[in-house]
């Protein structure tokens, strides 16, 4: 929602205009009746997504994918395939008639905020002008990109492959000239929960749902993230351009914090809350041996916040296009209730002396022809969720950073959620 535009061309939507959506209508996404969402969950989704879609309908209308204010890539996944399915406004912007891929933005948003047992799988069409039709079967993008860095550190590696004219003429997988800020949706506190003692005896039943848990949900998530972060963290310490690769993410969260769907107005402020402090923590880097995140040797002395500044600081004196992020595809409300700030990406339009930097939820977002090659670095990003892509209103590049983050897979993906910006938000 971030990225739709109004009948202006404006974003339809500011950043800071997310978390009161949130506030709004994920209550009303997820209503908090245990004995019905239980009894529900026996034979359907906990949710029946109405609201969702209601909602996504009534904000994003026709638009399509093609009509973003800034390039999306956001992440889904099709059962009947059985595989993921990219959505990139890189691509159907190229022939936005002519491409079966140009859904309508609340069709992507409700797909790719469609996670498996919470919210219903996705359906629909796309037809273009020759009458050719495709069908998607859609569920969360983040069963197959739960951290969708690599979907748009890719897809940019792509547009450079195909000679796009908006980015810099440098080898494909060059990464040491990307800037990747990503933006994650908050994660539980290692608990050890699990153990193979434990394990060993359990059935088909125990790894699906045990003590209240989710253990195979819970692996294949963090599984797929974790990996992501350590192969990137590895590729810019190899390429000796650590400081290109910004990774925010809250790994501490507890109790109902790091729930999918407590969607109460006090544990939706508390996850605010989360966001606004995490912009005041030092940058963190996963440790590739254990795959935590631990303080930044090299830029102890720098918060989150500091950071993200420095990034747009990057864009501004070497005169390129924007910082993008990535968002995370993360189940329900963690992704939603701004537990981080996903999809909120420095925009292109960086307002000069000081005042105030427009965010926008983006994914990919191509360099500018201007400026020194050598000084240049390309952005990219994903979402995502989530995603998930925007052009926000402006906001304070530090302080408003936890305004929302869009996980995406539940109202996580559509807002610019996702997914949630989401990014992600695609």
């Amino acid at each position: 929602m971030l990225a739709a535009p109004n009948k202006k061309r404006r974003p339809l939507f500011a950043a800071k205009d997310i978390k009161a959506f949130y506030m709004n209508h994920a209550p009303k996404i997820f209503p908090q009746l245990r004995m019905m969402r239980i009894f529900r969950s026996m034979s359907g989704p906990s949710y029946d997504g109405k609201h969702l879609h209601e909602v996504v309908r009534e904000k994003l209308g026709s638009t399509r994918l093609h009509q973003t204010l800034t390039n999306v890539v956001i992440p889904t996944f099709d059962i009947k395939r059985l595989q993921p399915t990219i959505f990139s406004s890189y691509e159907v912007k190229k022939k936005k008639n002519n491409n079966t891929m140009d859904a309508l933005l609340s069709d992507i948003c409700i797909s790719t905020s469609a996670a498996p047992t919470y919210l219903p799988a996705h359906f629909f069409r796309t037809e273009d002008c020759h009458g050719n039709i495709k069908e998607f079967n859609l569920i969360d993008g983040g069963v197959a990109a739960n951290n969708p860095a690599l979907v748009a550190i890719g897809e940019v590696s792509k547009q450079i492959f195909k000679k796009n004219p908006d980015f810099f003429p440098i080898k494909p997988m060059d990464y040491g000239r990307f800037l990747v800020i990503s933006l994650g949706t908050g994660s539980p506190k290692i608990e050890a929960k699990y153990n193979a003692q434990k394990a060993k005896s359990w059935g088909v039943l125990d790894w699906l749902l045990v003590g209240g848990s989710t253990p195979l949900v819970d692996i294949f998530t963090q599984a797929s993230a974790d990996m992501v972060d350590i192969h990137i963290a590895a590729v810019f310490k190899v390429l000796h351009s650590e400081q290109n690769y910004l990774r925010i993410q809250d790994d501490t969260l507890e109790g109902t914090l790091a729930s999918v769907d407590v969607a109460t107005r006090d544990n939706l402020e508390k996850l605010a809350n989360v966001g606004e402090m995490l912009l005041n923590k030092p940058v963190s880097r996963a440790n590739l041996e254990t795959g935590q995140m631990v303080p930044a040797c090299d830029d102890s002395e720098i918060t989150n916040g500091e950071a993200l500044k420095r990034s747009a600081m990057q864009r501004d004196n070497r005169n390129k296009d924007v910082a993008r992020c990535c968002m995370e595809q993360v189940p329900g409300l963690k992704l939603s209730s701004c537990v981080l700030v996903a999809l909120l990406f420095v925009s292109s339009h960086v307002v000069r002396h000081g005042e105030a930097r427009r965010l926008t939820a983006g994914v990919a977002a191509p360099a500018s022809k201007g400026g020194a090659e050598e000084e240049a670095p390309q952005y990219a990003s994903a979402r995502g969720g989530q995603p998930a892509a925007a052009a926000g209103g402006s906001v304070t590049a530090a302080s408003k950073m936890a305004s929302t983050d869009g996980r995406p897979t539940s109202p996580g993906h559509s807002p610019g959620i996702g997914n949630k910006a989401t990014g992600n938000v695609r």
